[in-house]
């Protein structure tokens, strides 16, 4: 079954609904813009491990993580407080969050 839209003939052709509306050039302009806000979403039932190797490979990427579990979330011993605040965008634990007193003060604010 194909999909279809009545569009009234009255419309300028400009605003006529168009599946690529936005050309490859626009697009390119606002790639840098695109990267700087990504954000890797992660839910889980269970534990969840964030270690140093993992969020410097996301802030070599320019990325940042937001977490949310029903168990345990563990940041490991060797994660900076600086590393914690340049990576990670919040955290929600429903359950035990394991983190240094540093890294727990540091993202204070991004905890719920």
């Amino acid at each position: 079954m194909a999909n279809f839209t009545i569009v009234p003939k009255f419309l300028p052709q400009s605003h006529r609904p168009h599946p690529y509306r936005y050309s490859q050039p626009e697009l390119d302009r606002h790639e840098d813009t695109v990267k700087e806000s990504i954000t890797r979403k992660s839910m889980a039932v269970g534990i969840m491990n964030y270690s140093r190797k993992g969020l410097e490979k996301r802030r070599a990427k320019n990325e940042k993580v937001s977490a949310s579990v029903v168990g345990m979330l563990v940041i490991s011993d060797d994660v900076s407080p600086e590393l914690a605040s340049e990576t990670i965008e919040s955290i929600k634990v429903l359950g035990v969050l394991r983190a240094s007193k540093a890294v727990r003060e540091a993202l204070a604010d991004r905890i719920k």
